[in-house]
Protein backbone atom coordinates (compact mmCIF):
# COMPACT_ATOMS: atom_id res chain seq x y z
CA UNK A 1 0.00 0.00 0.00
CA UNK A 2 3.14 2.25 1.08
CA UNK A 3 4.57 1.61 -2.07
CA UNK A 4 1.53 2.55 -4.43
CA UNK A 5 1.11 5.58 -2.27
CA UNK A 6 4.49 6.42 -3.01
CA UNK A 7 4.16 5.60 -6.40
CA UNK A 8 1.01 8.21 -6.75
CA UNK A 9 2.63 11.51 -5.36
CA UNK A 10 6.50 10.55 -7.70
CA UNK A 11 3.56 10.96 -10.45
CA UNK A 12 1.70 13.68 -9.23
CA UNK A 13 5.02 15.29 -8.63
CA UNK A 14 6.32 14.69 -11.75
CA UNK A 15 3.10 15.91 -13.60
CA UNK A 16 3.90 19.26 -11.07
CA UNK A 17 7.17 19.47 -12.13
CA UNK A 18 6.55 19.25 -16.42
CA UNK A 19 3.61 21.69 -15.94
CA UNK A 20 6.09 24.22 -14.47
CA UNK A 21 8.77 23.84 -16.50
CA UNK A 22 5.85 23.97 -19.25
CA UNK A 23 4.89 27.24 -17.86
CA UNK A 24 8.14 28.33 -16.89
CA UNK A 25 9.11 28.07 -20.63
CA UNK A 26 6.34 29.28 -21.70
CA UNK A 27 7.23 32.63 -19.65
CA UNK A 28 10.21 33.19 -20.70
CA UNK A 29 11.21 35.45 -23.64
CA UNK A 30 14.22 35.86 -26.40
CA UNK A 31 16.56 38.72 -26.48
CA UNK A 32 16.62 39.76 -30.09
CA UNK A 33 20.18 38.81 -32.09
CA UNK A 34 22.83 41.95 -31.83
CA UNK A 35 22.05 44.63 -34.30
CA UNK A 36 25.25 45.56 -36.19
CA UNK A 37 24.51 49.56 -36.78
CA UNK A 38 25.53 51.32 -39.73
CA UNK A 39 26.86 55.03 -39.72
CA UNK A 40 24.37 56.19 -41.90
CA UNK A 41 21.99 59.42 -42.08
CA UNK A 42 18.89 57.92 -43.18
CA UNK A 43 16.07 60.37 -44.50
CA UNK A 44 13.38 61.24 -42.12
CA UNK A 45 10.56 60.67 -44.43
CA UNK A 46 8.06 57.84 -42.66
CA UNK A 47 9.27 55.50 -45.53
CA UNK A 48 11.44 53.10 -44.24
CA UNK A 49 13.74 52.31 -47.28
CA UNK A 50 15.99 49.65 -46.09
CA UNK A 51 18.86 51.10 -48.56
CA UNK A 52 19.06 54.28 -46.74
CA UNK A 53 21.13 52.57 -44.11
CA UNK A 54 18.75 51.55 -41.60
CA UNK A 55 19.52 48.39 -39.87
CA UNK A 56 18.30 45.10 -39.46
CA UNK A 57 15.07 44.89 -37.94
CA UNK A 58 14.26 43.80 -34.23
CA UNK A 59 11.24 41.99 -33.50
CA UNK A 60 8.35 42.67 -31.79
CA UNK A 61 6.52 39.44 -31.85
CA UNK A 62 5.76 36.19 -29.82
CA UNK A 63 9.30 34.95 -28.53
CA UNK A 64 10.83 38.69 -28.24
CA UNK A 65 8.03 40.53 -26.05
CA UNK A 66 6.20 40.03 -22.48
CA UNK A 67 3.25 41.62 -21.55
CA UNK A 68 0.87 43.18 -18.77
CA UNK A 69 -2.27 41.20 -19.35
CA UNK A 70 -1.97 37.41 -19.89
CA UNK A 71 -5.70 37.04 -19.79
CA UNK A 72 -5.68 38.86 -23.96
CA UNK A 73 -3.65 37.10 -26.82
CA UNK A 74 -0.95 38.65 -28.25
CA UNK A 75 -1.74 40.65 -31.53
CA UNK A 76 1.31 42.89 -31.88
CA UNK A 77 3.50 42.36 -34.68
CA UNK A 78 6.60 44.89 -35.06
CA UNK A 79 9.80 45.45 -36.58
CA UNK A 80 12.19 48.08 -35.33
CA UNK A 81 14.74 49.45 -37.39
CA UNK A 82 18.11 51.56 -36.02
CA UNK A 83 20.72 53.94 -37.60
CA UNK A 84 23.65 56.11 -36.17
CA UNK A 85 25.36 59.04 -37.40
CA UNK A 86 27.89 61.37 -35.86
CA UNK A 87 25.00 63.86 -34.93
CA UNK A 88 22.50 61.40 -33.17
CA UNK A 89 20.18 58.02 -33.12
CA UNK A 90 17.43 57.13 -35.57
CA UNK A 91 14.94 54.70 -35.00
CA UNK A 92 11.64 53.84 -36.96
CA UNK A 93 8.91 51.14 -36.59
CA UNK A 94 6.68 48.96 -38.49
CA UNK A 95 3.70 47.96 -36.76
CA UNK A 96 0.96 45.63 -37.17
CA UNK A 97 -2.36 45.39 -35.40
CA UNK A 98 -4.44 42.40 -34.83
CA UNK A 99 -7.02 43.26 -32.57
CA UNK A 100 -10.31 44.48 -33.34
CA UNK A 101 -11.37 47.26 -31.43
CA UNK A 102 -15.18 46.06 -31.89
CA UNK A 103 -17.27 42.73 -32.31
CA UNK A 104 -18.40 41.54 -34.92
CA UNK A 105 -21.78 43.24 -35.69
CA UNK A 106 -20.74 46.75 -33.91
CA UNK A 107 -22.10 49.45 -35.40
CA UNK A 108 -19.02 52.21 -36.04
CA UNK A 109 -20.07 55.22 -34.73
CA UNK A 110 -19.36 57.79 -38.05
CA UNK A 111 -16.19 59.92 -36.83
CA UNK A 112 -14.63 56.39 -36.77
CA UNK A 113 -12.77 55.72 -39.55
CA UNK A 114 -11.85 51.49 -40.82
CA UNK A 115 -8.12 52.08 -39.53
CA UNK A 116 -9.66 52.72 -35.94
CA UNK A 117 -11.95 49.13 -36.55
CA UNK A 118 -8.53 47.43 -37.41
CA UNK A 119 -7.25 48.49 -34.00
CA UNK A 120 -5.78 51.45 -33.50
CA UNK A 121 -6.84 53.72 -31.33
CA UNK A 122 -5.63 57.48 -31.91
CA UNK A 123 -4.27 59.76 -29.39
CA UNK A 124 -6.35 62.58 -28.49
CA UNK A 125 -3.74 64.67 -26.97
CA UNK A 126 -5.35 64.78 -24.18
CA UNK A 127 -3.34 65.39 -21.05
CA UNK A 128 -4.12 64.30 -17.56
CA UNK A 129 -2.44 64.88 -14.44
CA UNK A 130 0.57 65.73 -17.23
CA UNK A 131 0.30 62.13 -19.16
CA UNK A 132 -0.96 61.14 -22.05
CA UNK A 133 -2.66 58.13 -21.77
CA UNK A 134 -5.69 58.25 -24.66
CA UNK A 135 -4.51 56.26 -27.70
CA UNK A 136 -1.50 54.02 -28.82
CA UNK A 137 2.45 54.85 -28.05
CA UNK A 138 5.43 53.58 -29.21
CA UNK A 139 7.96 53.73 -26.31
CA UNK A 140 11.76 53.41 -26.94
CA UNK A 141 14.71 53.21 -23.90
CA UNK A 142 17.80 53.79 -24.47
CA UNK A 143 21.48 53.10 -22.34
CA UNK A 144 24.70 54.31 -24.19
CA UNK A 145 27.66 52.50 -24.09
CA UNK A 146 25.98 50.42 -21.02
CA UNK A 147 26.67 53.02 -18.70
CA UNK A 148 23.38 52.98 -16.65
CA UNK A 149 23.53 49.36 -16.10
CA UNK A 150 25.65 50.71 -13.46
CA UNK A 151 23.71 53.52 -11.44
CA UNK A 152 20.79 53.53 -9.55
CA UNK A 153 17.89 55.64 -10.46
CA UNK A 154 17.03 57.89 -7.57
CA UNK A 155 14.14 59.83 -8.91
CA UNK A 156 11.94 56.42 -8.52
CA UNK A 157 11.21 53.42 -7.12
CA UNK A 158 12.75 51.68 -9.53
CA UNK A 159 15.79 52.32 -11.89
CA UNK A 160 15.33 54.40 -14.62
CA UNK A 161 16.93 54.92 -18.63
CA UNK A 162 15.56 57.78 -20.91
CA UNK A 163 12.53 56.75 -22.65
CA UNK A 164 10.61 58.81 -25.68
CA UNK A 165 7.15 58.54 -26.58
CA UNK A 166 5.60 58.65 -30.04
CA UNK A 167 1.51 59.39 -30.03
CA UNK A 168 -0.05 59.67 -33.60
CA UNK A 169 -3.44 61.78 -33.67
CA UNK A 170 -6.16 61.88 -35.94
CA UNK A 171 -4.92 64.36 -38.48
CA UNK A 172 -2.27 62.77 -38.75
CA UNK A 173 0.38 64.54 -37.14
CA UNK A 174 3.04 62.63 -34.48
CA UNK A 175 4.74 63.91 -31.37
CA UNK A 176 7.38 62.58 -29.02
CA UNK A 177 7.90 63.07 -25.43
CA UNK A 178 10.73 62.69 -23.34
CA UNK A 179 10.02 60.37 -20.20
CA UNK A 180 12.38 60.64 -17.41
CA UNK A 181 14.45 64.05 -17.95
CA UNK A 182 15.23 66.71 -15.72
CA UNK A 183 12.61 68.73 -17.15
CA UNK A 184 10.21 66.27 -16.28
CA UNK A 185 8.14 64.35 -19.38
CA UNK A 186 7.70 67.28 -21.96
CA UNK A 187 7.11 67.49 -25.89
CA UNK A 188 10.10 67.10 -27.43
CA UNK A 189 8.76 67.46 -30.93
CA UNK A 190 10.60 70.71 -32.30
CA UNK A 191 14.08 69.08 -30.89
CA UNK A 192 14.00 66.18 -33.19
CA UNK A 193 12.76 64.37 -36.68
CA UNK A 194 9.96 62.66 -37.02
CA UNK A 195 7.42 61.45 -39.69
CA UNK A 196 4.64 58.61 -40.03
CA UNK A 197 1.30 57.59 -40.68
CA UNK A 198 -1.20 54.91 -40.51
CA UNK A 199 -1.68 52.21 -42.37
CA UNK A 200 -4.25 50.04 -43.58
CA UNK A 201 -3.16 47.52 -40.21
CA UNK A 202 -1.42 49.82 -37.57
CA UNK A 203 1.14 52.72 -38.59
CA UNK A 204 4.69 53.29 -39.68
CA UNK A 205 7.29 56.28 -38.56
CA UNK A 206 10.69 57.08 -38.72
CA UNK A 207 12.92 59.02 -36.19
CA UNK A 208 15.56 60.91 -34.96
CA UNK A 209 17.19 62.00 -31.37
CA UNK A 210 20.35 64.47 -31.37
CA UNK A 211 23.28 62.98 -28.80
CA UNK A 212 23.00 65.57 -26.97
CA UNK A 213 19.41 65.34 -25.90
CA UNK A 214 19.94 61.68 -24.94
CA UNK A 215 23.17 62.78 -23.44
CA UNK A 216 21.60 65.14 -20.85
CA UNK A 217 18.84 62.64 -20.02
CA UNK A 218 21.12 59.73 -19.27
CA UNK A 219 22.84 62.17 -17.21
CA UNK A 220 19.61 62.76 -15.12
CA UNK A 221 18.81 59.03 -14.99
CA UNK A 222 22.09 58.57 -13.92
CA UNK A 223 21.87 60.70 -10.80
CA UNK A 224 25.56 61.08 -10.90
CA UNK A 225 28.30 62.19 -13.02
CA UNK A 226 28.74 59.47 -15.76
CA UNK A 227 31.82 59.26 -18.34
CA UNK A 228 29.63 59.46 -21.97
CA UNK A 229 32.63 60.34 -24.88
CA UNK A 230 31.67 63.25 -27.10
CA UNK A 231 32.57 60.57 -30.03
CA UNK A 232 29.96 58.14 -29.23
CA UNK A 233 30.09 56.88 -32.83
CA UNK A 234 33.07 54.54 -33.20
CA UNK A 235 33.64 51.27 -33.80
CA UNK A 236 32.85 48.93 -31.10
CA UNK A 237 30.31 51.07 -29.70
CA UNK A 238 27.46 49.27 -27.07
CA UNK A 239 23.60 50.79 -27.32
CA UNK A 240 21.41 48.91 -25.66
CA UNK A 241 17.57 49.67 -26.68
CA UNK A 242 14.20 48.71 -25.53
CA UNK A 243 10.83 49.16 -27.41
CA UNK A 244 7.39 49.41 -25.64
CA UNK A 245 4.28 49.20 -27.63
CA UNK A 246 0.69 50.35 -25.61
CA UNK A 247 -2.42 48.75 -27.35
CA UNK A 248 -5.32 50.65 -26.26
CA UNK A 249 -8.71 49.64 -28.18
CA UNK A 250 -12.47 50.25 -27.29
CA UNK A 251 -14.62 47.41 -26.06
CA UNK A 252 -17.93 48.55 -25.88
CA UNK A 253 -20.56 50.24 -28.15
CA UNK A 254 -20.72 54.17 -26.11
CA UNK A 255 -16.93 54.17 -26.86
CA UNK A 256 -16.35 54.34 -22.92
CA UNK A 257 -14.85 51.04 -22.04
CA UNK A 258 -11.17 50.67 -22.78
CA UNK A 259 -8.47 47.66 -22.72
CA UNK A 260 -4.91 48.15 -23.12
CA UNK A 261 -1.98 46.17 -23.06
CA UNK A 262 1.60 46.93 -22.76
CA UNK A 263 4.30 44.62 -25.00
CA UNK A 264 8.32 44.99 -23.90
CA UNK A 265 11.50 43.82 -25.44
CA UNK A 266 13.22 41.71 -22.53
CA UNK A 267 16.35 40.41 -22.03
CA UNK A 268 14.68 36.86 -21.39
CA UNK A 269 13.51 37.47 -17.62
CA UNK A 270 10.49 35.75 -16.29
CA UNK A 271 7.56 37.88 -16.69
CA UNK A 272 6.67 37.72 -13.09
CA UNK A 273 9.86 39.72 -12.22
CA UNK A 274 10.44 41.89 -14.90
CA UNK A 275 7.22 43.32 -16.49
CA UNK A 276 6.62 45.57 -13.99
CA UNK A 277 9.94 47.60 -15.00
CA UNK A 278 9.60 46.87 -18.85
CA UNK A 279 11.44 49.53 -20.92
CA UNK A 280 12.24 51.73 -18.13
CA UNK A 281 14.43 49.28 -16.61
CA UNK A 282 18.03 49.58 -17.63
CA UNK A 283 18.54 46.03 -16.89
CA UNK A 284 16.03 44.39 -18.96
CA UNK A 285 16.24 45.97 -22.93
CA UNK A 286 16.12 43.26 -24.67
CA UNK A 287 17.92 44.92 -27.75
CA UNK A 288 21.73 45.10 -28.08
CA UNK A 289 23.20 47.43 -30.83
CA UNK A 290 26.33 47.66 -32.18
CA UNK A 291 28.07 50.38 -34.63
CA UNK A 292 30.48 49.27 -36.80
CA UNK A 293 32.85 50.79 -38.84
CA UNK A 294 30.97 49.61 -42.48
CA UNK A 295 33.86 51.16 -44.34
CA UNK A 296 37.12 49.09 -43.01
CA UNK A 297 38.63 47.18 -45.15
CA UNK A 298 36.43 48.16 -48.17
CA UNK A 299 36.72 51.56 -48.75
CA UNK A 300 34.54 54.74 -48.17
CA UNK A 301 32.17 55.94 -50.81
CA UNK A 302 33.35 60.53 -50.85
CA UNK A 303 30.75 62.62 -52.15
CA UNK A 304 32.01 65.28 -54.42
CA UNK A 305 34.10 68.05 -53.06
CA UNK A 306 32.19 71.03 -51.30
CA UNK A 307 34.16 74.08 -50.55
CA UNK A 308 34.06 75.04 -46.97
CA UNK A 309 36.28 78.38 -47.02
CA UNK A 310 36.96 80.33 -50.58
CA UNK A 311 40.75 81.17 -50.82
CA UNK A 312 42.08 85.10 -50.63
CA UNK A 313 45.22 86.61 -51.55
CA UNK A 314 46.81 85.36 -47.98
CA UNK A 315 45.31 82.24 -46.95
CA UNK A 316 43.94 79.10 -48.42
CA UNK A 317 40.87 77.85 -48.93
CA UNK A 318 39.36 74.37 -47.71
CA UNK A 319 37.29 71.83 -49.92
CA UNK A 320 35.45 68.65 -47.58
CA UNK A 321 34.54 65.74 -48.85
CA UNK A 322 32.61 63.21 -46.64
CA UNK A 323 31.76 59.26 -46.77
CA UNK A 324 27.97 58.27 -47.95
CA UNK A 325 28.33 55.62 -45.82
CA UNK A 326 30.08 55.99 -42.66
CA UNK A 327 30.06 59.99 -42.45
CA UNK A 328 34.15 60.35 -42.09
CA UNK A 329 35.37 63.15 -43.83
CA UNK A 330 38.55 64.43 -45.81
CA UNK A 331 39.90 67.82 -46.62
CA UNK A 332 41.92 69.21 -49.33
CA UNK A 333 43.53 73.08 -49.38
CA UNK A 334 42.66 75.38 -52.09
CA UNK A 335 45.76 77.54 -53.22
CA UNK A 336 45.97 81.05 -52.40
CA UNK A 337 44.95 83.12 -55.31
CA UNK A 338 47.94 84.63 -57.09
CA UNK A 339 48.16 88.30 -57.16
CA UNK A 340 48.31 88.93 -61.48
CA UNK A 341 46.63 91.79 -61.85
CA UNK A 342 44.18 91.90 -59.62
CA UNK A 343 43.05 95.57 -60.13
CA UNK A 344 42.70 97.46 -63.07
CA UNK A 345 43.36 100.71 -61.95
CA UNK A 346 46.68 99.38 -60.65
CA UNK A 347 49.93 99.48 -63.22
CA UNK A 348 52.54 97.01 -62.26
CA UNK A 349 55.38 100.48 -62.91
CA UNK A 350 53.59 102.58 -60.61
CA UNK A 351 55.35 103.83 -57.32
CA UNK A 352 52.87 102.34 -55.23
CA UNK A 353 51.95 98.53 -56.90
CA UNK A 354 54.42 96.98 -54.67
CA UNK A 355 52.81 98.36 -51.49
CA UNK A 356 49.20 97.25 -52.23
CA UNK A 357 50.21 93.72 -53.67
CA UNK A 358 51.70 93.37 -49.59
CA UNK A 359 48.95 95.00 -48.33
CA UNK A 360 46.08 92.60 -50.18
CA UNK A 361 48.35 89.77 -49.62
CA UNK A 362 48.81 90.24 -45.70
CA UNK A 363 44.83 91.04 -45.90
CA UNK A 364 45.42 94.58 -44.56
CA UNK A 365 43.74 96.36 -47.18
CA UNK A 366 41.19 94.73 -49.91
CA UNK A 367 39.71 95.73 -53.23
CA UNK A 368 36.93 98.56 -53.47
CA UNK A 369 34.53 96.01 -55.72
CA UNK A 370 34.96 96.12 -60.00
CA UNK A 371 38.40 94.63 -59.33
CA UNK A 372 39.49 98.26 -58.70
CA UNK A 373 41.37 99.14 -55.81
CA UNK A 374 40.88 102.77 -55.88
CA UNK A 375 44.34 104.13 -55.10
CA UNK A 376 43.06 107.86 -54.84
CA UNK A 377 40.69 107.24 -52.32
CA UNK A 378 41.27 108.63 -49.26
CA UNK A 379 40.97 106.78 -46.04
CA UNK A 380 38.44 107.60 -43.14
CA UNK A 381 39.85 107.20 -39.33
CA UNK A 382 37.95 104.66 -38.64
CA UNK A 383 38.97 102.29 -41.43
CA UNK A 384 42.84 103.18 -40.52
CA UNK A 385 41.65 102.08 -37.19
CA UNK A 386 40.31 98.79 -37.79
CA UNK A 387 43.83 98.11 -40.44
CA UNK A 388 45.87 98.91 -37.57
CA UNK A 389 44.10 95.67 -35.54
CA UNK A 390 44.05 93.37 -38.66
CA UNK A 391 48.38 94.44 -38.75
CA UNK A 392 48.02 93.31 -34.55
CA UNK A 393 45.98 90.39 -35.34
CA UNK A 394 43.63 91.78 -32.92
CA UNK A 395 40.02 90.33 -32.10
CA UNK A 396 38.24 92.87 -31.80
CA UNK A 397 34.78 91.58 -31.90
CA UNK A 398 34.67 90.63 -28.35
CA UNK A 399 34.41 95.14 -27.88
CA UNK A 400 31.46 95.31 -29.94
CA UNK A 401 28.28 96.36 -28.08
CA UNK A 402 30.88 98.00 -25.22
CA UNK A 403 30.46 101.76 -25.82
CA UNK A 404 33.80 103.46 -27.23
CA UNK A 405 33.18 107.14 -24.69
CA UNK A 406 32.52 108.95 -28.37
CA UNK A 407 29.51 109.27 -29.27
CA UNK A 408 29.62 109.17 -33.10
CA UNK A 409 30.74 105.84 -32.57
CA UNK A 410 27.80 103.47 -32.63
CA UNK A 411 28.08 99.87 -30.54
CA UNK A 412 26.75 98.41 -33.45
CA UNK A 413 29.07 98.41 -36.87
CA UNK A 414 31.75 96.87 -38.56
CA UNK A 415 34.17 99.83 -37.04
CA UNK A 416 32.84 99.55 -33.65
CA UNK A 417 34.56 96.96 -31.85
CA UNK A 418 38.02 98.31 -33.35
CA UNK A 419 37.78 102.20 -31.80
CA UNK A 420 36.67 100.56 -28.80
CA UNK A 421 39.65 98.50 -28.15
CA UNK A 422 42.02 101.34 -29.64
CA UNK A 423 40.57 104.05 -27.51
CA UNK A 424 40.50 101.67 -24.16
CA UNK A 425 44.10 100.72 -24.95
CA UNK A 426 45.44 104.46 -26.08
CA UNK A 427 46.09 104.63 -29.33
CA UNK A 428 43.48 107.25 -30.93
CA UNK A 429 42.34 109.95 -29.42
CA UNK A 430 38.82 111.96 -30.17
CA UNK A 431 38.26 115.35 -32.57
CA UNK A 432 37.62 116.08 -29.09
CA UNK A 433 36.24 115.14 -25.92
CA UNK A 434 32.83 113.54 -27.14
CA UNK A 435 33.97 112.90 -30.86
CA UNK A 436 35.85 110.44 -32.53
CA UNK A 437 35.66 111.98 -36.00
CA UNK A 438 33.73 108.97 -37.88
CA UNK A 439 33.73 109.45 -41.37
CA UNK A 440 36.33 112.29 -41.46
CA UNK A 441 39.21 111.51 -43.53
CA UNK A 442 42.53 110.57 -41.65
CA UNK A 443 45.40 113.29 -42.14
CA UNK A 444 49.37 111.78 -42.38
CA UNK A 445 49.86 112.91 -38.82
CA UNK A 446 47.48 111.04 -37.54
CA UNK A 447 48.11 107.86 -39.25
CA UNK A 448 51.77 108.38 -38.24
CA UNK A 449 50.61 108.13 -34.84
CA UNK A 450 48.60 104.37 -35.58
CA UNK A 451 51.82 103.19 -38.03
CA UNK A 452 54.21 103.48 -34.54
CA UNK A 453 51.99 101.65 -32.03
CA UNK A 454 51.43 98.77 -34.60
CA UNK A 455 55.23 98.49 -35.04
CA UNK A 456 56.16 98.66 -31.16
CA UNK A 457 53.27 95.85 -31.23
CA UNK A 458 55.24 93.81 -33.37
CA UNK A 459 58.95 94.48 -31.93
CA UNK A 460 60.26 96.86 -33.97
CA UNK A 461 63.02 99.32 -32.90
CA UNK A 462 61.45 102.22 -31.60
CA UNK A 463 64.49 103.87 -30.40
CA UNK A 464 65.67 105.01 -34.43
CA UNK A 465 65.00 108.91 -35.15
CA UNK A 466 65.08 111.35 -37.47
CA UNK A 467 65.96 115.45 -37.67
CA UNK A 468 62.88 117.16 -38.77
CA UNK A 469 64.28 120.01 -39.04
CA UNK A 470 65.43 119.59 -42.78
CA UNK A 471 61.91 119.38 -43.60
CA UNK A 472 60.14 123.25 -44.77
CA UNK A 473 57.19 122.35 -42.69
CA UNK A 474 58.27 121.08 -39.57
CA UNK A 475 57.00 123.58 -37.68
CA UNK A 476 53.55 122.84 -38.69
CA UNK A 477 54.07 119.15 -37.18
CA UNK A 478 51.68 118.80 -34.31
CA UNK A 479 53.37 118.03 -31.10
CA UNK A 480 51.27 115.48 -30.20
CA UNK A 481 52.18 113.47 -33.49
CA UNK A 482 56.07 114.75 -33.90
CA UNK A 483 57.79 111.86 -32.12
CA UNK A 484 55.56 109.26 -34.22
CA UNK A 485 56.61 110.91 -37.21
CA UNK A 486 60.37 111.29 -36.52
CA UNK A 487 60.34 107.92 -35.78
CA UNK A 488 58.33 106.86 -39.03
CA UNK A 489 61.01 109.04 -41.17
CA UNK A 490 63.95 108.01 -39.96
CA UNK A 491 62.77 104.30 -40.71
CA UNK A 492 61.75 105.30 -43.65
CA UNK A 493 58.46 104.73 -43.82
CA UNK A 494 57.20 107.82 -44.32
CA UNK A 495 59.05 110.10 -46.93
CA UNK A 496 58.25 113.58 -48.53
CA UNK A 497 55.24 114.11 -50.29
CA UNK A 498 57.49 115.80 -53.20
CA UNK A 499 60.25 114.78 -54.87
CA UNK A 500 62.35 118.51 -55.16
CA UNK A 501 61.67 119.67 -51.52
CA UNK A 502 61.54 117.81 -48.32
CA UNK A 503 57.95 118.10 -47.35
CA UNK A 504 56.10 115.98 -44.29
CA UNK A 505 52.64 117.81 -45.17
CA UNK A 506 51.15 116.36 -41.52
CA UNK A 507 47.79 117.71 -42.45
CA UNK A 508 47.36 116.02 -45.78
CA UNK A 509 44.08 113.79 -46.32
CA UNK A 510 46.06 110.00 -46.42
CA UNK A 511 45.25 108.03 -49.58
CA UNK A 512 44.59 104.39 -50.06
CA UNK A 513 47.84 104.25 -52.57
CA UNK A 514 50.42 106.15 -49.83
CA UNK A 515 49.16 104.09 -46.61
CA UNK A 516 50.05 100.77 -48.79
CA UNK A 517 53.31 102.30 -49.42
CA UNK A 518 53.74 102.77 -45.73
CA UNK A 519 52.70 99.69 -44.61
CA UNK A 520 54.83 97.79 -47.76
CA UNK A 521 57.99 100.09 -46.13
CA UNK A 522 56.88 98.94 -42.40
CA UNK A 523 57.27 95.27 -43.49
CA UNK A 524 60.26 96.29 -44.88
CA UNK A 525 61.64 97.34 -41.98
CA UNK A 526 60.75 94.47 -39.72
CA UNK A 527 62.08 91.98 -42.27
CA UNK A 528 65.64 93.53 -41.76
CA UNK A 529 65.42 93.64 -38.18
CA UNK A 530 64.84 90.03 -37.24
Amino acid sequence: MKKCIFVILSVLFTICMLSFCINAAQDYVQPNDRIILSVDSPTVDGNITKTEGWSEPAYMNEDTLLYENKKLPLDIFAEVYFAVDREGFYFAADITENIRAYSPGTVIPEWTDKKMAAGLVYSTYHEVDGYLEDGDCFSLGIDVMDVLREYGMPHSSYRRCPQYNIYIYRDGSLRMFSLYSSQGDYDITDKVKLKGAATDDGWRFEAWLPWSLIREDMQYCAGTEINIPEEIVSDGTLIRAGACYTDMWICSENMQGKLYNRYYTDDGYNISTSWNNGVSNPDNLGIRLIISDICKGRGHKWSDWVVRYRPTYIKEGQQISVCRLCGDYRYKAIPVIEYVNAFTDVREASWYAEGVEYCVKHGYLSGMGNNRFSPNTALTREQCVVILANILNVDFSQYYGIPSGFDDVPVNHWYSGAVTWAAKAGYVKGMNENTFGTGQKIQRAAFARLIYFAAQGLGADMTVRADLTKYVDYDRIPGWAYDQISWAVGSNIIISIKDDILMISPYTELKRAQCATMLWQMGLMLEEQK
